[in-house]
């Protein structure tokens, strides 16, 4: 049952290649046992090599410590940008506070203005009754009255009277006093034209 044009192996040839073929096939059976085997343990007991040397993976200490001052630095900057925002804020609010306050004292000075402008208003209102008044009395008695007052103040209401009724007054005064007020009136003319 051979083919044609092939030889026939004779017994011997056979049992000799079985014999072979049988070999081949444990030796195969024993290497990828071993290699199996050499696998298993190579999964569990790695062993890493390095191959660029080992200062590769170890940091430089002057590296840590330059790591850590950057660190500091930027928790210390991030400290100081909060308290630069907190002034901020805080300077805000003084000037706001600031603000109200002037607004308040402008107001203020405004009605103290207008309560001066009425007072004084209202004063020279009585100054003007009042020298109405002793332009109305009897000479002999207004001058009396003046020859009891201070020598400035009479001064200040004869200047405010009609020339008429404060010559009239003065000519009623002890001589002493009408030369004070007559002093003083014309100090304040002299003063008066020299500012």
């Amino acid at each position: 049952m051979n083919k044609p044009g092939t030889k026939a192996l004779k017994p011997i040839q056979r049992q000799i290649t079985l014999l072979i073929l049988l070999l081949f096939l444990a030796s195969a059976g024993v290497r990828f046992a071993g290699l199996s085997a050499a696998w298993a343990t190579a999964e569990t007991d790695v062993e890493v090599t390095d191959t660029f040397g080992s200062d590769m993976c170890i940091p430089d200490p002057a590296f840590s410590t330059m790591m850590e001052d950057l660190t500091a630095r930027e928790a210390r900057l991030l400290a100081a940008e909060v308290a630069i925002e907190q002034k901020r804020v805080d300077v805000e609010l003084s000037r706001q506070a600031i603000l109200e306050q002037l607004a308040i004292l402008e107001e203020a000075e405004m009605r103290l203005e207008a309560g001066l402008a009425a007072s004084s208003t209202a004063s020279e209102d009585d100054l003007s009754q009042l020298t109405a008044v002793y332009q109305a009395m009897k000479p002999k008695v207004a001058a009396e009255l003046f020859e009891a007052m201070d020598p400035e103040f009479a001064a200040g209401f004869l200047v405010r009277m009609a020339p008429e009724s404060a010559a009239a007054i003065v000519s009623g005064l002890e001589p002493a006093t009408a030369y004070a007020v007559s002093v003083i009136v014309a100090g304040r003319n002299a003063n008066a034209l020299k500012e």
